[in-house]
């Protein structure tokens, strides 16, 4: 008794004393306070919404999410069961002519039963087996529902992410979610089983006394590892700030993409041994914080080990003791065979323990962005009126506009388009002809007054219903990398050889596509490299015509940016051409145009010149409109734009 108390007072002291000389606490608890509080209501409400991946609807999926467990459990017994069995050898002795029978029958099952025996092999392999059709069932579920939030989300979340990679968001996203049902439904759950039945096997075999001691030891075992672990992120977290205090982050990822991507601006400059200095300078900080986040590591399961094994030799010679010189211990050879041989699988689920509680606080905090990103409301919700089909003409009822931070870009703008009339937005940079045109298209939402359709708030339709009506030409036209046929019918799916045959000779590409080897089966490359400017706009047209819808927006976009955004902005996509190819282009939007209701983005005004009205907007205002005659009498804003433009190619 006296002996256990001593080895439970040398492991607290030698815990205190590690502490207290490294100022754990105080780190422990600021560190703690700052950034490892542990939300427990938040992690109900994560488990809560985890739930639907971890017990699915399917009910096949959930008789194997039981079976796996079923044989998990039994895997768990199993291997309590050897080190049992390692005793009972021991202490077989040869009693009768049997004993030899006896003792080959156990030590069969010994090796039956052992971590790489028969009967473990066959159970671990058929819950492996099964599992593995569950987390493909988990992953492709999450897979899903991440994709198609993504595809819903509205276009201010996209601008908002503009500098991000949907793709990269996606895989990210289904990376941090996906092994958390693992975590939880079989690896914590696992080693907590682990614990309880090595307690029993303990408290059922041994004396009290014994199994007070190997309590405490595992208790403080896995006080002390985390003790460590907390240690390591204060430090590792104190050189964090640190380097964000510094005025340039380096990272040898960001620095290669942003320098390749930007080969253009890097020989403008003759930067390369700039940008190659910088991103050495970033590959030796990654690899120094990477070999210290190692021999950290390192460090921690040696020293663990060392812990666990001094400790492991203490209990073997109190084991020792009580045997020789207590005359009342019941301890045979067989329980110090047992005790070493269970000594690791009492302490290694709270290892484990502690290694899934770290992995399951970093898995949360993934989640967290996951979960908040599903939270967000997808683009279609509160519509009102479903499969109605919009008629009339288009009003734009004292629209006004600000992005969130706080910026109006609109101040009650007013104009009216009647059925089948054609108005044209015009004004200088920065004036809100394209923020008009994502209202008109419902990319975005009115800060005040309304855009109505025959009287009726766009916003009360269905969104998707709305923009199935609306025909969209960009001027930069962004194709998929597949045929051409591909990307024309993709405006209508059930579109026949025979009209996408007319599409192509009404948007005058017929000919282009002809001398194609491939004809229809070309393939237009990445964001339709192997086309031409030309070429791309006219699919563009093409692809709209298909369409069939009796509005027609087209907008101009100033910049041609590189973003992985997708240009969702309509065009008149006359600008950068050579003139055949401009010529052939307005030839095919003026044919376009006919009976539809039409809103232009101008960039050259004699393009817009026999528009119904024309609107000149200015810092977000309606400055004037009226025909191109009308305005030439006012001798306004747009008089002194067209003589500048007469002067030169003068863009607006």
């Amino acid at each position: 008794m006296l002996l256990t108390l001593a080895l439970t007072t040398f492991v607290v002291g030698a815990s205190y004393a590690f502490i207290r000389y490294n100022d754990v606490p105080s780190k422990f608890f600021a560190y703690k306070k700052n950034v490892m509080e542990f939300d427990y209501a938040g992690y109900c409400r994560k488990l809560k919404y985890l739930f639907q991946y971890m017990w699915p609807q399917d009910n096949r999926v959930r008789l194997k999410v039981v079976a796996c467990f079923v044989l998990m459990m039994i895997e768990r017994i199993l291997n309590v069961l050897v080190p049992l069995l390692g005793k009972m050898i021991i202490d077989q002795q040869p009693q009768n002519s049997h004993f030899l029978w006896d003792l080959a029958s156990m030590t069969f099952g010994y090796l039956c039963l052992q971590g790489n025996g028969y009967v473990v092999q066959v159970f671990s392999g058929l819950q492996r087996t099964i599992y593995n059709s569950v987390r493909n069932f988990m992953s492709s579920q999450i897979k899903v529902d991440i994709y198609k939030h993504l595809l819903r989300m509205p276009y201010s979340w996209y601008m908002k992410s503009k500098d991000e990679d949907p793709v990269s968001i996606f895989y990210a996203s289904v990376g941090r979610f996906e092994h958390f049902p693992e975590y939880i439904l079989f690896n914590l759950t696992g080693s907590i089983a682990d614990a309880f039945l090595g307690f029993a096997v303990f408290a059922s075999t041994f004396d009290f006394q014994l199994t007070v001691m190997m309590s405490a030891i595992a208790i403080a075992y896995f006080v002390f590892n985390r003790y460590i672990y907390f240690w390591g992120q204060v430090s590792f977290e104190a050189k964090d700030d640190e380097d964000e205090d510094t005025d340039e982050e380096l990272n040898s990822y960001v620095l290669c993409q942003d320098a390749l991507e930007n080969f253009e601006t890097v020989k403008y400059f003759c930067a390369e041994d700039m940008e190659q200095e910088r991103f050495e300078r970033a590959i030796k900080q990654e690899d120094t914080g990477y070999l210290k986040t190692q021999g950290f590591d390192e460090f921690r399961s040696t020293f663990i080990q060392l812990f666990n094994d001094s400790l492991m030799m203490l209990g073997a010679f109190l084991m020792a003791y009580q045997r020789s010189y207590d005359e009342n211990s019941t301890l045979t050879t067989g329980d110090y065979v047992l005790f070493t041989s269970f000594f690791h699988k009492f302490t290694q689920p709270f290892y484990d323990i502690d290694n899934f509680i770290n992995q399951l606080r970093a898995s949360a905090g993934e989640a967290d962005a996951v979960i908040e990103l599903l939270a967000q409301p997808e683009e279609n919700f509160g519509s009102k009126l479903k499969n109605v089909k919009i008629y009339g003409g288009l009003k734009v009822d004292n629209v006004c506009f600000s992005y969130p931070e706080g910026e109006e870009v609109l101040h009650k703008v007013s104009f009216e388009v009647p059925e089948g009339k054609t108005v044209a937005l015009v004004g200088p940079t920065g004036s809100g002809k394209s923020t008009l045109i994502r209202l008109l298209y419902r990319f975005l939402e009115p800060t005040e007054g309304a855009i109505r359709i025959n009287g009726t708030d766009i916003r009360d339709h269905d969104i998707y219903d709305y923009r199935r009506q609306i025909g969209v030409v960009p001027q930069e036209c962004i194709l998929f990398d597949r045929s051409i046929k591909y990307n024309l019918s993709y405006a209508n799916l059930e579109a026949t050889e025979d009209e996408i045959e007319h599409a192509t000779k009404a948007a005058q590409i017929d000919k282009m596509i002809e001398k194609k080897p491939k004809k229809l089966k070309t393939n237009v490359g990445y964001r339709g490299a192997n086309l031409s400017g030309g070429e791309k706009q006219r699919m563009a047209i093409a692809r709209t015509i298909l369409k069939k819808t009796k509005y027609l927006l087209m907008d101009e976009v100033r910049e041609r940016s590189k973003s992985r955004t997708c240009k969702l902005f309509m065009d008149e996509a006359t600008s950068s051409l050579d003139t055949v190819t401009e010529r052939q282009i307005q030839k095919a939007f003026a044919d376009l145009a006919k009976d539809r209701t039409c809103v232009i983005v101008a960039h050259r005004l004699s393009t817009i010149v026999h528009a119904d009205n024309i609107v000149v907007l200015q810092d977000g205002r309606v400055l004037e409109q009226g025909n191109h005659k009308q305005l030439l009498e006012n001798n306004e804003l747009y008089a002194k734009m067209w003589n500048l433009q007469l002067g030169g190619d003068f863009d607006l």
